[in-house]
């Protein structure tokens, strides 16, 4: 599965909680907005008697701590919507198990540095293909892994782990600028809440 795909399938399934991340954004940004013009207008009738400069003041000061509300629960939601993607990339590591796999396998290995491996780390399904590629190393099976292995040398002084999920969160950094913007376009057309 290529890095556009992985992107492609996490934007589809990721649609409606994102959908969902907004709508509440959405709703609270107008809530905020509908009390904050409350408060300027409840302001507005007790000072009506005074000087419009002291209003002008009062509205902007309003206005502003309005907008610092609204760009926090921006903030927030896509901090939400960031770690909700991450999980749904994580959801979507099992299939790079499908066809080719072996082949995927095989890659991870040889980017390892050439040293006596003594212990490699796989998913059990993947017990085969490690005793193929490190046929005297210790084979420890974890559930826990997806795909790839972690090694080992010797007494564990240099352990690398070339498992998908490290894979994922070492290359996250460099996927979510790339998602991001996409998303929030096509959550509301031009990348921002309103």
């Amino acid at each position: 599965m290529t890095r556009e795909a992985l992107i492609s399938d996490i934007r589809k399934k990721g649609e409606v909680q994102i959908e969902s991340v907004w709508r509440h954004t959405r709703k609270d940004s107008a809530d905020l907005r509908a009390a904050v013009a409350r408060e300027i207008n409840e302001h507005d009738r007790r000072t009506a008697r005074e000087s419009s400069a002291f209003s002008r003041a009062a509205l902007e000061a309003a206005t502003a701590r309005a907008e610092v509300e609204v760009r926090s629960i921006r903030t927030t939601a896509q901090v939400s919507l960031a770690d909700r993607l991450y999980v749904l990339a994580g959801q979507m590591l099992p299939k790079f198990r499908n066809s080719g796999y072996a082949g995927l396998f095989a890659a991870l290995v040889d980017e390892l540095p050439t040293l006596e491996w003594r212990r490699v780390t796989v998913n059990p399904e993947d017990r085969a293909l490690a005793q193929t590629h490190f046929p005297g190393a210790q084979i420890v099976c974890d559930e826990q892994i997806v795909g790839g292995l972690t090694v080992a040398v010797e007494g564990g002084r240099i352990r690398i782990d070339n498992t998908l999920e490290r894979r994922l969160q070492r290359a996250w950094l460099d996927m979510l600028p790339e998602l991001m913007p996409y998303i929030l376009e096509e959550i509301d057309g031009n990348g921002s809440v309103t």
